[in-house]
């Protein structure tokens, strides 16, 4: 039997606050599918039309699917307008979560952007923490790459390229890091321990 080759498309994320959300529902529906690599075009913290303006350029140029997490009701609109107009596919990705959440609880939205990220206290202790971290770190922690993983590509094709991916994923993972150090100094606070310089 012969192996079919990899299909690749675009896929716009589209998002008001960090994309989170968008990322995980796009990997997710990626990984129901045989042979496909998406090409992930990232547009987040989208809060003005004149940045919108520009994602839609960017979109035009690059046909493929829209998934989008936008609050504001004139962004919506502007961008599946957009995509209607050029014939794109373009969904809305918490819509029907948070229509049967609403309807189950008899409360409309508030169409808060970034109301998942709420500047708590909590908040304010894990930025304390990180700060902690960033100003006692002694830099003995040295992270190893190979060399293969941070070679440059070649004969690479499409607009995202695998540099841009590993970069990305590294970054993440740094990030990731960072926070479970956070979070470790967090716990060592709350059972009354400070953390070692």
């Amino acid at each position: 039997m012969r192996q079919r080759l990899a299909t690749y498309f675009n896929v716009h994320l589209v998002s008001d606050s960090t994309g989170e959300t968008l990322a995980g529902v796009m990997r997710a529906t990626c990984a129901q599918f045989d042979n496909i690599m998406p090409i992930e075009h990232s547009y987040f913290l989208v809060r003005s039309v004149r940045q919108l303006e520009r994602v839609l350029e960017e979109i035009a140029g690059a046909p493929g699917v829209v998934m989008f997490t936008l609050s504001n009701l004139e962004h919506r609109a502007i961008l599946e307008e957009h995509c209607a107009k050029v014939g794109m596919p373009c969904v809305a990705v918490l819509d029907p979560v948070l229509d049967i959440t609403s309807r189950y609880l008899g409360q409309e939205l508030n169409h808060r952007v970034g109301a998942a990220r709420k500047l708590n206290a909590e908040y304010f202790k894990r930025i304390d923490a990180l700060d902690f971290a960033m100003d006692h770190d002694d830099g003995q922690q040295v992270v190893e790459l190979s060399r293969d993983y941070v070679s440059p590509p070649e004969n690479v094709t499409g607009t995202t390229t695998e540099r841009e991916i590993l970069a990305d994923e590294l970054r993440r993972e740094m990030a990731a890091s960072i926070l479970r150090r956070v979070d470790g100094v967090i716990q060592g606070g709350a059972q009354g321990r400070k953390p070692a310089p």
